[in-house]
């Protein structure tokens, strides 16, 4: 084959034409794609059909998702930063391979996000015409308060903000998604509570002035960015009215049940056009029920929120949702003038389950006392555990529950990830304030087998609970004592030869006070993660009185059993 044949229509770096990569077969000894980190699946067990491309530097990856990586990178390998352009293909072009020809334009942004901006239509609009819950009413775009007062504006250049290391890595990731719901007799009308919505929306938005631009390609040097410049902040935010098919008394069933409503869900919150650069990085949705028109005197309502994954994570969205509450309140959103942003895909999920359980403090307080109890005793020893934590006491309960709920051989390894803010743990620190993304992975692993041993606080042995404590306490201390350092492709070859059906991702904090959101008229009934951004995902979130809230999704085949030993470990009654 000549190599033309390798030759692309895009354009890669330095205006060459990307190189076409070989086609390959699925891998079948439980490797994932370097990108996406899913694929072969763990054990040779194939979990997709995704076509695969190998480059000429030997490293393998779903077309698709080179093609997504192409497109931002401006044609590099993810591993190795080899540029994949026709001079490559020269050195490495042999008769008669089998070629899938990529086509990179760096205008178009992550196909993957673009998969999941469809799945999200397929859900949303293109359901309305038949079978919708929602309805929308009316979409406006809410500018800064300094921008449509005229005043201090444009504010002084330059207008871009580049993404750090961390952001990068979250580009290619959903939106992330949170919903609040609130009712009850302090709730206004509904004209109301979007008037005042937008206004103290366009006054937060006056500090976290980045957020009302975009994420937009720079040719020179060849970066993808956020663009706060008043040409991309003049459209504004988008602002969606909408209507809820169903009644005020369905809606609270929606914010009451702990089993989870994803097509619901999914409607009630905003969804962000990222298929394009530039790409908004925030938007909102108000929805009221169907016979709610009046609104007040024990109404119901419910408010989206969507932040591009790329400039925030966990901890900034809070900031930002903390500061727009306050604005709402009628205080001020921050008291240190504008917020600097200054650096240092989803297919459809089938036969997921997502349910919310609550852990109340006194359950917290027993779950620490039994770990340190049996930590004491020596098993695991003393010397190789840390103090046991509310989350690690949160996140020991909820990996032993997983592991137990699973077929697994007792003589396998488990593993866990948990996300650890690193703003305090960088030298040299940085700002409190900071905006962006600044978490680190940690890897906790243990033993199938040790990891089931025990549950019940009435004299069972918590071996199960200690092991998991002692094991999450060691990756936590061992990344956050060089929270950056280290080699990403290392990391990213350790997190793809980890195997997916034995990994468990506990993501957000229970130190995010959601329920202290209140944005006029009291606090919410209820928050919710809408984001599925892994197939087995648990999200902590702090709740009223201590007490601490989690969101479960996991395989439909292990959910029940999951809530048994949930329940059991747990001694109590923790279900929403």
């Amino acid at each position: 084959m000549d190599v033309d044949d390798y030759i692309g229509g895009g354009s890669g770096g330095g205006g060459e034409a990307l190189i076409g990569m070989k086609t390959v077969e699925a891998p079948d000894d439980g490797s994932n794609c370097l990108i996406c980190l899913d694929g072969g699946g763990g054990g040779g067990e194939k979990t997709t059909t995704e076509a695969w491309v190998e480059t000429p530097c030997a490293h393998r990856f779903h077309s698709r998702c080179l093609e997504s990586w192409a497109q931002v990178k401006l044609g590099t390998c993810p591993m190795c930063r080899r540029e994949l352009t026709a001079a490559a293909a020269a050195a490495t072009t042999t008769a008669g391979e089998d070629v899938h020809v990529l086509v990179a334009d760096p205008m178009v942004a992550d196909p993957l996000l673009a998969r999941w901006n469809l799945f999200v239509q397929r859900s949303t609009d293109g359901s309305r015409s038949m079978s919708s819950l929602v309805r929308v009413l009316a979409v406006s775009h809410v500018l800064p308060d300094e921008v449509a007062a005229g005043g201090a504006w444009p504010p002084p250049p330059p207008h871009v903000v580049e993404l750090s290391f961390l952001d990068n890595l979250q580009v290619s990731k959903a939106a992330i998604q949170r919903l609040f719901f609130y009712d009850g007799g302090s709730l206004p009308p509904f004209e109301s509570v979007v008037r005042s919505l937008q206004s103290s929306l366009a006054a937060v938005l006056a500090v976290f002035l980045p957020l009302a631009g975009k994420l937009a390609y720079l040719p020179e040097p060849g970066d993808v960015v956020i663009d706060y410049s008043p040409d991309a902040v003049s459209p504004g935010v988008k602002f969606v009215e909408a209507e809820y098919s169903g009644s005020v008394d369905d809606m609270r069933r929606l914010a009451s049940d702990d089993e989870h409503h994803t097509e619901a869900f999914l409607q009630l919150v905003p969804e962000l056009e990222v298929s394009m650069l530039p790409a908004p990085l925030l938007a909102v949705q108000v929805t009221r029920p169907r016979d709610d028109h009046a609104g007040g005197g024990g109404g119901a309502v419910a408010v989206g929120v969507a932040i591009h994954h790329g400039v925030a994570d966990g901890q900034s969205v809070w900031q930002f949702i903390k500061a727009w509450a306050a604005a709402a309140r009628g205080g001020s959103p921050a008291g240190q003038g504008l917020v600097k942003l200054s650096r240092v895909a989803a297919d459809v999920i089938k036969g997921q389950r997502t349910r919310t359980f609550l852990l109340r403090a006194d359950q917290i307080r027993s779950l620490k006392r039994r770990i340190s109890r049996r930590i004491a005793a020596g098993e695991p020893p003393r010397e190789t555990a840390s103090p046991v934590t509310a989350y690690v006491a949160i996140a020991s309960l909820v990996w032993t529950s997983v592991v137990r709920a699973k077929p697994h051989d007792a003589a396998d390894e488990a593993y866990l990830m948990v996300t650890a803010d690193c703003r305090r743990r960088l030298r040299p620190p940085i700002d409190p304030g900071y905006f962006g993304n600044c978490v680190a992975a940690c890897y906790a692993r243990a033993n199938v087998g040790t990891l089931r041993r025990g549950g019940g606080d009435n004299g069972g042995d918590d071996e199960g609970l200690a092991r998991a404590a002692a094991a999450i306490g060691a990756a936590i201390r061992e990344q956050l004592e060089d929270p950056l350092g280290g080699d990403i492709e290392g990391w990213l070859q350790f997190h793809l030869s980890l195997p997916a059906a034995r990994l468990t991702a506990v993501g957000s904090s229970h130190r995010f006070m959601a329920y202290e959101t209140d944005l006029g008229w009291g606090a919410p009934s209820r928050v919710e993660l809408v984001s599925p951004f892994a197939r087995e995902l648990v999200m902590l979130l702090g709740a009223a009185g201590g007490g601490v809230q989690v969101s479960v999704s996991l395989d439909e085949a292990h959910m029940d059993a999951f809530e048994t030993s949930w329940f059991q470990t747990a001694a109590g009654d923790v279900t929403v």
